[in-house]
């Protein structure tokens, strides 16, 4: 396997951006009444909000509770009263035209539903919201249905607890593909289209100062990406749902080999992730632990520069990752910095940096908070 792809296995990191809550009458916001330091409501952001609750019954009993609007697009994140369950839905901030709509704390129910009573529910759905989706329901077909049984494997029969329809237009340039997710107790839980990500593309000119300043300081840590040329830039929440943004840069347009993935705090321009695709030095003799941890820590204080102090090194991990083939072994060590006192909320839970065996950077991780779906 190759280094790249060893790299990209390992577990992407970030800060996880929360906000305080600012809650929403139990009816549902009007326009202006809920905004956060990340964006305020729309006209068209909240007439598809309440179309969307009164589309999905089971809305109605959660409170809004945060709001990120990005360039174009903006995320609605719902908590239920009682449980403080979540919920989101993805739409744009400008026309209302919703995207994704997702609990995501969502529990497998035990009961079963039919193949035909789910179908003729997600159909429903379909055709209240279709003035929401930007579509004609008319317009769209089922492409092909698939169950989903107790276990979670996929159903052989006509009944399961879970259910999704995937709708396909008719005609290509009628639209793109939606589906809609029905659980045995006939409630829609997911519905989704055009991906339902939230993911808004960037100009290099667009990027705050935060973000210009966080780019700078990736550049004096690895001088030569100064020489990359930026392919791709866009924000929207990472697998930590913390809004950021990511900028893909290649030495050479088109090749993947090497590149750099950098991923910075919305907010803060802070460095959360910086991931450099290339050959690992070949050697197979790794740094001693001594050597591992000094050159680490040199590196934590290039990107943190006095918070560096706050952290320790908890572990270090020699292992072996591959060129080629499977006899070009390449050394490779995973240092791992925790916060040095406990009493220190502020701080990530742990940074992870990855060097080979001459000391090279090839990957820096900052986690602070828990993956989406662990976040209870």
């Amino acid at each position: 396997m190759k280094l790249s792809n060893i790299l990209s296995a390992v577990l992407l990191t970030a800060c996880l951006a929360s906000a305080s809550p600012v809650w929403a009458a139990a009816e549902g916001p009007s326009a202006g009444d809920v905004h956060t330091s990340s964006g305020q409501w729309t006209p068209a952001m909240n007439q598809t909000f309440h179309d969307v609750q009164a589309a999905i019954p089971q809305l109605k009993n959660y409170q809004v509770t945060d709001l990120y609007r990005g360039k174009s697009n903006a995320r609605i994140t719902l908590t239920e009263k009682e449980t403080s369950k979540k919920a989101e839905i993805i739409l744009n901030h400008q026309s209302g035209k919703l995207y994704h709509i997702t609990f995501v704390d969502r529990e497998t129910v035990s009961q079963t539903i039919s193949r035909n009573s789910a179908t003729q529910i997600a159909s429903a759905h379909l055709n209240k919201l279709q003035n929401e989706l930007g579509i004609k329901a008319e317009a769209y077909q089922i492409g092909y249905i698939q169950g989903l049984d107790e276990n979670n494997q996929l159903a052989k029969g006509d009944l399961a607890v879970n259910w999704t329809i995937f709708m396909d237009p008719v005609k290509p340039e009628a639209g793109e593909r939606i589906w809609l997710s029905v659980n045995g107790e006939g409630e829609v839980y997911d519905l989704a289209q055009n991906g339902g990500f939230l993911i808004d593309q960037y100009e290099l000119s667009e990027l705050d100062q935060p973000a210009r300043n966080g780019l700078e300081n990736v550049y004096t840590v690895v001088p030569e990406l100064k020489s990359y040329q930026i392919v791709q830039i866009t924000q929207g929440p990472n697998v930590f749902d913390a809004i950021t943004w990511n900028i893909n840069a290649e030495k050479q347009p088109g090749e993947i080999d090497p590149s750099a993935q950098i991923e910075l705090d919305v907010k803060t321009g802070d460095l959360l992730r910086l991931e450099l695709i290339r050959p690992a030095a070949s050697t197979k003799q790794p740094l001693s632990k001594e050597a591992a941890r000094a050159k680490a820590t040199a590196y934590l204080q290039q990107i943190l520069a006095k918070e560096a102090d706050s952290y320790r090194v908890s572990e270090i991990i020699n292992w072996t990752a591959f060129g080629e083939s499977d006899s070009d072994q390449r050394a490779m060590s995973t240092i791992i910095f925790v916060p040095a006192k406990k009493d220190r909320p502020n701080l990530a839970t742990n940074i992870s940096i990855f060097i080979d065996g001459l000391g090279q950077l090839h990957q820096y991780n900052k986690v602070v908070g828990k993956l989406v779906g662990q976040q209870k």
